[in-house]
């Protein structure tokens, strides 16, 4: 096995003393921190950023700024905000003096964030403006994004929805065009908070469903959750009832999600009431959105494990029952959706359904075997045999 970037920089040190080399010496020191702070070993990269302070001259403001900034950066982590705060101040006071101002930005940030930490909210938010004025679009998008989306999430925090509103709007432009999928969720979540606050649920539903689908499950399940939280919470607001209630139950089944998503899902069920809503949100939507809409309802399916997951196949095979117009595409979409699972989630959703079959009067089952034998047959070869021997269908 190789050698870790954090023992190569060991071993690059002794080459480098500090008394013939203090430069070079220092900025191993830096990186040596960063691998470090990687590593969660805080103590020892705080260690080695005052090290290399002690090595960088005074007339390398540049490189003491930098290194400041690195060393606010861990005594934050570290849970020691003021001396953080002091860190950040002198960082900035050097980097100031440099001709790209890009460089001092990122110390007004870490300040902003410091800041609004120990509640000094008017601070926090001249120091994120500073920050946004610091860094260019072309330049740093990335960075421009991250700082206006701190400050907007501050005004909104602060009940200052429509000044927040084209902060948080331009921080999810410069994320989405930058393929910064995960900065595009956090903004896309807030700029729904503040459309939803502002009384404009349509535009909020289209911000969390953006933020719902840029914190895939599988990848940030916590973020996810919260989304899909906020989706129903606008669903709600615009009166569909039915996709906000499907929404909330599927948030409760992301064991991720934290206490207070879990808790903001709870109170839409209850206000809501009861009640299985898949058919009825299928029967306001149209046909080409059904496979989307069924995808994320199988996975919360798979989520759930008996005994749920039967209770949810016989409300599925009620429903199709009293839609028999439209079962065979009704199935199809459900098909396409189960297709994409895990073998195990495929083999539990066909066995709960195969299952609840049994519960259905003999001719209102092979009916629904019938109809969706023909759905099946809309797929390849190999999938429908799947499908058909999994699901006990009738070949058309």
């Amino acid at each position: 096995m190789g050698d870790s970037s954090l023992a190569k920089l060991r071993r690059a040190l002794t080459r480098f003393p500090p008394d013939r080399y203090p430069v070079k010496s220092a900025s191993l020191h830096r990186q040596i921190a960063h691998e470090l702070a990687i590593e969660g070993k805080l103590g020892e990269a705080e260690v080695s950023l005052r090290t290399a302070l002690e090595l960088y001259r005074h007339d390398l403001p540049t490189e003491r700024g930098e290194t400041l900034n690195a060393l606010g950066a861990v005594l934050r982590d570290r849970g020691r905000p003021g001396e953080a705060a002091r860190v950040f101040t002198e960082a900035i006071e050097l980097l100031q003096r440099e001709p790209n101002p890009a460089r001092a930005g990122a110390a007004h940030f870490n300040l902003g964030l410091v800041q609004r930490e120990q509640g000094d909210i008017g601070a926090a938010e001249a120091a994120f403006h500073r920050a946004v004025n610091s860094f260019d679009a072309e330049e740093h998008p990335a960075e421009l994004g991250a700082a206006l989306r701190e400050l907007g999430g501050l005004l909104l925090v602060a009940g200052r929805e429509e000044e927040a509103l084209p902060y948080l709007q331009r921080s999810a432009e410069l994320a989405a065009a930058g393929g910064d999928r995960a900065g595009l969720g956090a903004s896309a979540n807030l700029t729904g908070l503040a459309q939803l606050a502002l009384g404009d649920g349509p535009a909020a539903t289209e911000a969390f469903a953006e933020s719902t689908s840029a914190h895939p499950l599988g990848l940030r399940p916590e973020a996810h959750a919260m989304a899909k939280a906020n989706l129903a919470l606008a669903c709600e607001s615009t009166g569909e009832a039915h996709r906000a209630r499907q929404l909330a139950h599927q948030t409760l089944s992301i064991a991720e999600a934290s206490p207070p998503v879990v808790e903001q899902a709870r109170s839409i069920l209850e206000r809501l009431g009861p009640g299985y809503d898949l058919h009825l949100l299928l029967d306001t939507e149209a046909e080409e959105a059904w496979p989307g809409v069924l995808r994320d309802e199988v996975r919360h399916w798979a989520r759930t494990g008996p005994p749920v997951i039967g209770e949810l196949a016989s409300a599925w095979l009620a429903g199709m029952v009293e839609r028999d117009a439209t079962s065979v595409e009704r199935s199809e979409a459900l098909f396409a959706a189960v297709l994409e699972l895990p073998p195990e989630d495929f083999d539990a959703i066909a066995t709960a359904i195969t299952t609840s079959l049994g519960s259905l009067p003999p001719d209102q089952a092979a009916r629904f075997r019938s109809r969706a034998g023909r759905a099946a047959a809309r797929f390849h070869i190999p999938q429908m045999r799947r499908l058909e021997t999994a699901f006990e269908l009738e070949s058309p």
